[in-house]
């Protein structure tokens, strides 16, 4: 593909939106059958993708991709780290199940009616709030925007608290679960992702995915347990999952299951949602490189391994014919944990096998590089900055506020990306101003002036103002200038 033609797709894709139909897709699982469905929102068809198609084009990195690199080229290399949740993402909020730890397992002692639902991980009727610091470093994307994370470059951290907050995220409760999981990588991770016009701006909604395989240690209070393996695992930073079926139980009775996760694509408000003209989110300065990812189904009653992994913090999963982790559905269990088969293989048993579960995260990007050279050189530069230099606070009339003036210029090539211009103003050691705009202006050499503010001091002194442009140049993108209020 070259790179005229990915460009004009992703020009498609993202600029003209209305363009794309969404497909809502019914997921299956082996065992139960459909449990819900997936609304793609257009988004992968826009780019010629399927939602649940993981494989790359041409291979990653390669072979020899628009002719300028006989090994490929990785022409972007990012990484992400989860955050706190924001209380932004508009998942509806469910109750959840607490519970303590009896001679069979996890049983129930009560109900958080309408908890939030935003970096809740549920598993069955239960709760984890995601832990902040979890990382997916050297995250790699080649020039056909297929993706690619190693397995040594996923860290988790520890699933321990259930945060509780109600539909309007207020904090009610924090809940010590008597069970915690502690994830890991036993994959490489890969998929793609889609941008419009360069993958550093800040304007535009850009999200894709990755699938890799995972498992999750079980701790019952400070003791560990066995080790959950789930192959093959979506993540998706747009679309909503829901999953929504009954769930047999050994009595005979049955458990409805009802989850949603929205994803929320990276630079987008996701408490705006969406709309005919925005079906990807819509962008805000408040969200620049801010993205949530999602992904669910049901833990697997258990998977094939290597005989010498069966019971290591690392299993190697067995290789069918289709190049995927072999497992087996046709019987409840296949096989007892440690049986083998013809081939080698040992069944791993899952002791949750069978529950559902959804994952939400709440994460910030980090670019480490960018392949301007492919992309397109992207530089937006600061030509001018003023403030007010001297105001007066001395009563409600008299009062002036500081105003505020960035002049920015577009000195690189790319046409229509936009970086993100944010002033702080500092008064000693207190922050007593911040505001961010995204900004838009056509190549080469086109200009925007922006006004932030104004603002109205409330005490007397000096304040240090400092503009920062982020785009995708190494240049130093900063200004600075101060004010002086006095009574």
């Amino acid at each position: 593909m070259t790179k005229t033609l990915m460009l004009i797709l992703f020009a498609v894709a993202l600029g003209l939106p209305r363009w794309a139909i969404a497909e809502v897709h019914v997921v299956n699982d082996p065992l139960f059958g459909p449990i819900g469905h997936f609304d793609d929102w257009g988004f992968p068809q826009s780019i010629g993708r399927d939602a649940f198609n993981f494989s790359p084009i041409n291979g990653f990195g390669g072979p020899a991709q628009d002719g300028l690199d006989p090994n490929g080229a990785v022409s972007l290399i990012q990484r992400e780290e989860t955050v706190p949740p924001d209380g932004a993402t508009q998942d509806p909020p469910l109750d959840i199940v607490t519970f303590g730890l009896g001679p069979g397992g996890p049983e129930p002692t009560g109900v958080l009616p309408q908890a939030n639902m935003d970096g809740v991980v549920n598993l069955f009727l239960f709760g984890w709030t995601g832990p902040a610091g979890s990382q997916f470093n050297l995250h790699q994307v080649d020039r056909d925007g297929d993706h690619f994370i190693p397995k040594d470059q996923m860290s988790f951290n520890k699933y321990e608290v259930f945060v509780y907050r109600d539909a309007d995220y207020n904090l009610i409760d924090t809940i010590i679960n008597p069970i915690s999981f502690q994830p890991v990588a036993l994959s490489d991770a890969r998929g793609w992702c889609a941008f419009q016009t360069h993958p550093a701006s800040a304007g535009e909604a850009m999200a894709g995915q990755v699938q890799f395989d995972f498992g999750f240690q079980v701790f019952f209070g400070p003791n560990p347990g066995p080790l959950q393996i789930v192959p093959h695992f979506p993540m998706r930073s747009y679309g909503t999952l829901v999953l929504d079926f009954n769930l047999p139980m050994p009595d005979g009775t049955m458990v409805p299951i009802f989850y949603v996760a929205n994803s929320s694509a990276n630079n987008t408000d996701p408490s705006m949602g969406r709309d005919a003209d925005h079906p990807f989110g819509f962008p805000s300065p408040d969200f620049y490189n801010h993205v949530s990812f999602a992904g669910g189904g049901i833990i697997p009653l258990g998977v094939w391994v290597t005989p010498e992994t069966i019971d290591t913090a690392s299993p190697v999963l067995v290789q069918d014919q289709s190049g995927l982790p072999a497992t087996v559905f046709t019987e409840p269990y296949p096989a007892g944990h440690g049986e083998s088969r013809e081939d080698g293989a040992v069944f791993h048993r899952n002791m949750f096998g069978g529950f559902p579960f959804m994952l939400r995260a709440d994460a910030l990007r980090t670019i480490d590089f960018v392949d301007n050279d492919f992309y397109g050189a992207f530089d937006h530069d600061i030509i001018a900055f003023e403030v007010t230099k001297k105001v007066t606070i001395d009563g409600e009339k008299k009062a002036q506020p500081v105003n505020i003036k960035l002049v920015v210029k577009n000195e690189g090539s790319v046409d229509g990306a936009t970086s993100l211009a944010t002033v702080v103003g500092m008064q000693g050691d207190t922050k007593v101003f911040k505001q961010s705009q995204i900004v838009s202006m056509p190549s080469p050499f086109g200009a925007a002036k922006l006004a932030f503010g104004p603002f109205l001091p409330m005490a007397s002194g000096g304040i240090t103002w400092t503009a920062t442009i982020a785009d995708a140049d190494p240049d130093d993108d900063t200004a600075v200038a101060v004010s002086e209020s006095a009574e």
